[in-house]
Parts: structure tokens; sequence; C-alpha cells
């Protein structure tokens, strides 16, 4: 019927589609882009180590800057849409003074530390580039603050595309590091301007509001978030700022090695960024008072996630040296081993839904406590076993860190739920693991490029076969009235 507003159910469809074309375009453009770096003649081991360790300790400034407020915004806004231009306003000018912040601390940071003149220049390019796309995450929280998924789609896929068409030239012009760093602040730029018009047009223009008490709100209730974020982030970033300055001899090849491997293995995380940029707007808005309703439908999404982590986490560990082989080549095959390690972890990167599930309670602030454990695990780990191991050491202490991490999330959701597994159908997941496992040995020697895409659609099988039958009736509904 013309004017009908969607459902629930169909919303969901809707822009988990959207978002799982948004995931492809970040999937196949950022590992892309590293990938052609990589095997770029002009570049070495150690000069893509020392890429990626700006990108990494940026990573973790920009964070700082952000201080939670896009998933604030997200939360809020879905729930109330008056808060839109007052909220949104005031945030982008307390981002612009963090950001101004953060980069003196970064440029401050940089030089006092043992790095060559090299070093320092692709920090500062890629700190910039960096702190520009983080404002177009700040549109596009906007956009899935409005369910309106496909707009973000058209700043992703236009970001992304650019940046393995630059990449691509780097074949031809054979730059040095310093002008692939460039790439990557001409490919930030030109996507900021892009998101920036296509939020004013479509939805509003954003300027700074100076509003201090309005500041103060959101500093306080985003400061759980942001703690939150910079927690997770630093679990998985901060092994490399340890591995370069403890690391056993030469630090920036121990640091490519290492973000080699970081890089493939965060390739299928942003599975559940998707889950949490879908569903936190609508689970917030459906269940403003949380009960058993809400670990219902968390629970459906547990087990397709976990599920899915699971039998990922299978394929990585069986032929982690293979796909490093493939898309690197022999430059990086040293890293296939720390690949394989880290691969144990991805399930547990997994619980996007456990995150939901405080996140919805208000009860952030528990995950901070959990995080802020598993971080301290972390450096712990690393600086015990890194000086050891080097690169397999920092593996190693963030497969032990992630453990760590979880102690907590799970005491606290079986003394609410009397459950741990959060809905996840174990049985069924457990058989669909030894159906992979059978498979991946019969074709361990088979070459990994023909075998990947049938990894994959047996994966998604697998995952769809385990689902619940009622769900999987619903599933079928939809894309049938979808093609109708």
């Amino acid at each position: 019927m013309t004017g009908e507003k969607p459902t629930n159910l169909r919303l969901a469809v809707r822009n988990s589609g959207f978002g799982f074309c948004s995931l492809s375009c970040r999937l196949v453009g950022s590992s892309l882009a590293f990938i052609i770096i990589a095997r770029l003649p002009s570049v070495s081991v150690s000069d893509f180590g020392q890429l990626t360790y700006a990108t990494a300790l940026t990573a973790l400034f920009v964070m700082i800057s952000q201080y939670g407020l896009v998933p604030l915004l997200v939360r809020d806004i879905a729930a109330d849409f008056s808060h839109l231009q007052s909220y949104v306003r005031s945030a982008f000018a307390l981002h612009l003074l963090l950001s101004l912040a953060g980069l003196i601390v970064l440029y401050s940071y940089v030089s006092c530390i043992e790095m060559t003149s090299q070093g320092r220049m692709i920090c500062a390019l890629i700190a910039i580039a960096f702190y520009l796309g983080s404002f177009s995450t700040d549109f596009h929280a906007i956009f899935q603050s409005q369910e309106q998924m496909h707009i973000e789609l058209i700043g992703i896929a236009f970001e992304n595309v650019l940046l393995v068409i630059l990449t691509l030239c780097a074949f031809v012009w054979q730059p040095n590091i310093v002008g692939v760093a460039c790439i990557f602040l001409v490919v930030k730029s030109a996507a900021y301007i892009l998101n920036y018009v296509l939020c004013g047009w479509l939805i509003l223009w954003i300027y700074p509001i100076l509003d201090w008490k309005l500041w103060l709100k959101l500093l306080r209730e985003a400061t759980p978030f942001a703690l939150a974020g910079m927690i997770a982030l630093g679990i998985v970033q901060l092994d490399t700022i340890l591995l370069r300055e403890i690391s056993p001899g030469d630090r920036e090849y121990s640091v490519g090695l290492y973000q080699a491997a970081i890089r493939l293995f965060l390739v299928p995380m942003l599975l559940p960024q998707i889950v949490l940029k879908v569903f936190l707007p609508q689970l917030s808005r459906m269940h403003v008072n949380p009960g058993k309703g809400l670990v219902y439908d968390l629970g459906r999404i547990n087990h397709i996630l976990l599920t899915l982590g699971l039998l990922i986490g299978l394929v990585t560990l069986f032929r982690g040296t293979d796909l490093i082989r493939m898309f690197y080549g022999e430059k990086l095959a040293d890293a296939g081993p720390l690949l394989q390690v880290l691969g144990i972890t991805i399930m547990m990167r997994f619980g996007a839904a456990y995150n939901l599930y405080f996140t919805i309670h208000n009860r952030v602030w528990f995950r901070v406590l959990s995080g802020l454990l598993g971080l301290v695990a972390v450096v712990v780990f690393d600086w015990i076993l890194i000086p050891l191991y080097g690169p397999q050491g920092a593996a190693y202490a963030s497969v032990l860190a992630h453990g760590v991490y979880w102690v907590p999330f799970l005491v606290v959701i079986y003394t609410s739920e009397r459950t741990i597994i959060l809905g996840w159908r174990l049985i069924p997941a457990l058989g669909a693991a030894m159906v992979l496992t059978m498979l991946l040995y019969i074709t361990s020697t088979i070459n990994l490029l023909y075998m990947l895409p049938v990894y994959m659609l047996v994966i998604a099988f697998l995952v769809f076969w385990t689902m619940q039958r009622g769900d999987r009736k619903k599933i079928f509904g939809q894309l049938s009235l979808m093609g109708a």
C-alpha cells in the first residue's frame, strides 16, 4: 500500500541490506588499498610498518577526540528526533575543539619519540587525513539516527572507490611511502566534502553552535561511550604501539608483519559494526523499557553473530598462512602464523549483541570497567610476551586479553538472565563448525583462491541452517515481498 510505514522487520532488512553494501565498500576499499600498498615495489615491509603504525596511532587519538559523541547521537536522536538540530550542531563544535587539541598532542608525542623524519611526516599526513575522516563519521551518525543507511552508503562508496583508484594509480607513478600517505589525505578530504553536502542537502546543514550548558550535558553523557570506545580500540591497536617500542630486532619490520595480519583480521570485524548501526536505533525505540522482549530479540542477533564468528575463525585458523600469501604475496608471508593466532579471537569480537544489551540497559559504565580490565591485560601481556616473541608475542597477548575482557560480561549476563549464551543455539552451531572443519581438512591442499568463495557460501548456508525455523520463514517471506 502506498505510504505504508515499514514494519520493524522490513526496516531492519532494508537497513541491513544497505549496511551490507557499506560493509562491502569498506571491506573492498580499505583492505584492497592496503594490499596494493604492501605489494608496491617501492614500499618495503618497514615502510609498510611506518604507514600502518601511523594509522594505528592516529586511530587512538581520533577516538579520544570523538569522545563517544557518535553512539550518543545515534541513540538519543533515534529515540527523540527533536534533539536533532541542537545536539548535532553542538556536538560538531565540541568535536572541532577536541580535534584541534588532539592534533596538537599527537604532534607533540611524535616529536618526542625516536622516529625518522620520514616517519614523522607520515604521521602528520595520516593524522590530518583521519581527523577529517572522523567528521565524515559524524555525518554517518546522523544518517544512522534517521535510519537512512542509503545516504551513508553514497559517501562510503565514493570514498572507497576513490581510494582504490588512487592506490592503483600508484603502480604507475611509484610514489614513496610519503606519497602514499598523501593519497589518504586527498581521499578523506574529498569524502568529507561530499558527506557534508549530502547531510546539508538531505537532512540538516551542520555548523558549530557554542552552547556551554549542552556541551557539559553531552560530555557527561558521552563519557562512558568515549571510554568504552577508546578502551575497545586500545585493546586492538595498543599492541601495535607497544610492539614498535619494545620489540626486539627491526621494530618497523615487526610492525609491518603484525599490521598485515591485523588488517585481514579486522576485515570481518565490520560485520558486528553493521549490527550495531542497524539495530541500536531500532532497539532503542522498540525497548524504551528493556525487558524479556529485548533479550529475545538480542538472542536472535547473537546466534547469527557468534555462529558466523565461530565459522570465520575456523577458516582463519586453518588457512591463515594461505590467506596472507594470497592477498599480500611472499613479501609478508611471515605474517601467516600471526593471523592464525588472531583468528582465535574472532568469535569473541562478534559479541555485538552483548554490547547492545548493556547499552540499551544504560549500563555503559559496566562496559567501560570491563574494557579497562581488558586493556590492562593487553598492556601486561604485551609487556611480558613481546620482548620474548616479538610480533608473535603480541598475537598471543591479544588472545589472552580478549579472554580476560569477556569474563565480567559473562558473569553479569548470567547474574541478570541466568544464561551466558544470550540466545546462541550452541548445539546447531557446533554441528555447523564440525561440518566446516571437515571441509577445511579435506580441501587443505587446494588453492585458496578457488576455495575461498566456496567457504563463504558454505558459511552463509550453515549460519542460515542453524537459525530457528520461524526466523528462516520470515526471511524467506521478506525476500519474496522485496522481489515482488
